[in-house]
């Protein structure tokens, strides 16, 4: 239920908690290889399937190239949807790393879970065909809500 595939629209809908331009620094520079200082945006939203709270999804896009954003899309639409058009066929790759922790309090606040519990936290960056980065995205999930799973292949 939590999620068909990183390139296309996922189920559930969103919350928008909030939207705002920040200098990019440390890791969010690094993934989305921009100098140290460069805007970007920083979007946090609150994800639930099915009126159930899933996760919280912090993504950072850089300002270039995007113009305005319309938040009204990022209620119901997955963020490639900033971008204007239907990014989510130009994007090829998908850098996961995933990890359990425990919640902190804003964390077990936005999800209806207990301070402590576990929860999963996914770090991923989407790159569209020339293998440039579009968004970093940090997904904070509810361990017991969430499922993974993958299938690995083996070059020859």
């Amino acid at each position: 239920r939590f999620s068909k595939s990183p390139y296309s629209p996922q189920e559930g809908s969103y919350k928008l908690i909030s939207i705002q331009k920040l200098k990019a620094e440390g890791s969010v520079a690094r993934h989305l290889l921009l100098p140290v200082g460069a805007e970007v945006y920083q979007i946090k939203r609150l994800r639930t399937v099915e009126g159930e709270r899933v996760s919280i999804e912090t993504s950072y896009l850089p300002v270039a190239g995007i113009g305005k954003i319309n938040e009204r899309k990022l209620e119901n639409m997955p963020i490639c949807s900033v971008y204007g058009k239907d990014f989510s066929q130009m994007l090829t790759r998908v850098n996961i790393r995933i990890s359990i922790g425990n919640a902190a309090f804003e964390e077990s606040e936005w999800l209806n879970i207990f301070e402590g519990e576990y929860i999963t936290v996914e770090k991923r960056t989407l790159f569209t065909g020339d293998d440039t980065p579009v968004e970093y995205c940090i997904s904070v999930s509810s361990a017991r809500k969430v499922l993974y799973s993958t299938s690995l292949k083996a070059n020859n």
